[in-house]
């Protein structure tokens, strides 16, 4: 049977799908995977390097947690997810002496802005240099591509971050409203294959429960969390049903903004090894 953790009401949540649900569109909430917006509060896997903790004493690493108002929901949460988009940056490396930065982003997945702009960045702490263009889209410009980081090691990542952003409800505190999980750099993998099970199942992504859950990973440059998504069930209380579904409709609308600067950095120490070792 499938996990049902940090449950408050047993109501909210079904193991079966609800009657109520089952003329509804399979697919719906996921429009927006590879298309101004809604902001709303990330729900953040703190990170040993995470500016939340130099400013929450009581934070851990691998734990979730509202980057607003801080709440701590320990290692394992459960989400309903609205509404999944993408979205891709161009950082500059932050290396010693280096501060690195946004030079681009495509907030729907596929127009870069600025487009048809080169810029010329630093990419390691020897202080080798490249260059990278955007085009009119992400695809026509190739950064989203293994051996774009460093033109000059076809084993390099992609010079531009691939994020998932779920605009979600966390069942446990329904009144906090809608908060962003974002998939990115080690965690990608996991969101795209969070994506395709939404995608492929026949309720709206509105009408699940998924549990996320942090796992430690010993890397090359130190430990660092990864997130973990298992289906929990289906939401069996038509009031959060109604509030997902609004929510959804809020999003695929507006679009969603993701702020994703510190955590599109790797720790200054990292080498474009480690980085792609993370992929």
């Amino acid at each position: 049977m499938p996990a049902k953790s940090f449950i408050v009401n047993p109501q909210a949540v079904s193991v079966e799908v609800p009657d109520f649900m089952k003329t509804a569109k399979a697919g719906q909430g996921t429009e927006g995977l590879s298309h101004n917006a809604l902001t709303p509060p990330r729900l953040k896997l703190i990170q040993a390097t995470s500016p939340e903790l130099a400013e929450n004493d009581k934070l851990r690493p691998g734990v979730f947690s509202n980057n607003v108002t801080e709440q701590d929901y320990g290692q394992t949460v459960d989400i309903i997810p609205c509404y999944l988009s993408e979205a891709y940056f161009l950082f500059a490396p932050r290396l010693p002496g280096v501060p690195g930065g946004l030079l681009a982003r495509a907030n729907d997945g596929i127009h870069w802005q600025p487009a048809n702009t080169s810029f010329d960045v630093v990419i390691d702490k020897k202080g080798a240099k490249t260059t990278w263009t955007t085009a009119d889209t992400v695809a026509k410009s190739g950064l989203d591509v293994w051996g774009t980081f460093d033109p000059n090691d076809k084993k390099s990542p992609p010079a531009a971050t691939h994020v998932l952003n779920c605009v979600c409800l966390v069942v446990n505190d329904l009144g906090a409203g809608p908060m962003v999980v974002s998939f990115l750099r080690s965690g990608l993998k996991v969101g795209k294959k969070f994506a395709g099970n939404l995608k492929m199942a026949r309720v709206p992504s509105f009408g699940r429960v998924f549990q996320l859950s942090s796992f430690k990973v010993e890397g090359q440059s130190g430990p660092y969390y990864e997130p973990r998504v298992k289906a929990a069930g289906f939401v069996g209380d038509v009031n959060t049903y109604n509030e997902a579904e609004a929510i959804y409709q809020m999003a695929r609308a507006q679009g969603v903004d993701v702020d994703i600067a510190s955590e599109a950095h790797e720790p200054a120490n990292t080498t474009v090894e480690d980085v792609a070792g993370k992929y």
